[in-house]
C-alpha cells in the first residue's frame, strides 16, 4: 500500500498513468489514493473470502478465461476460430468489446468535475 501512495519518480511515470485514465474514459485522476483507501479497510477474512470464491478452483464466482493468439498468417490457428462457437467468443476489436461490456462503463461528463 505504501507504494501506491508513493510519489511519481519520473515525470513519463504520472503521464503514462493519467493517460491510461483518459484512453479508458474513467478520469479517476485521485485512483491510487482512493485505492489505498479502500486497502485500509479490508481484514483478512476479506481476503479468504476473495480466495475462497473467485480464484480457488470450484469457487462460487470463479471464471476461467483462456487467450489464444493467431497470427494473420496461420492458416491452421484461423480456422480454429471458426470453429469456436459455444466454446468461447472471438473479440476482434478491444474498443468494440468494452463499449458493449457492462463492466467498461466509462463516466460521462466532465472529466475536471472528477478531480
Amino acid at each position: 500500500m505504501r507504494r501506491k501512495l508513493e510519489a511519481d519518480k519520473k515525470l513519463t511515470t504520472e503521464v503514462g498513468r493519467n493517460w491510461g485514465e483518459i484512453s479508458v474514459g474513467q478520469y479517476r485522476w485521485k485512483r491510487r489514493e482512493q485505492e489505498a483507501a479502500v486497502m485500509k479497510t479490508l481484514t483478512r477474512k476479506d481476503l479468504d473470502e476473495v480466495l475462497a470464491e473467485v480464484v480457488k478452483e470450484g469457487g462460487s464466482r470463479r471464471r476461467v478465461l483462456t487467450t489464444q493468439i493467431y497470427s494473420q498468417t496461420d492458416a491452421k490457428g484461423l480456422a480454429k476460430l471458426g470453429k469456436l462457437g459455444s466454446e468461447g467468443v472471438i473479440i476482434a476489436s478491444t474498443q468494440e468489446f468494452q463499449a458493449a461490456s457492462t463492466y467498461f462503463t466509462p463516466i460521462k461528463g466532465n472529466p475536471t468535475a472528477l478531480a
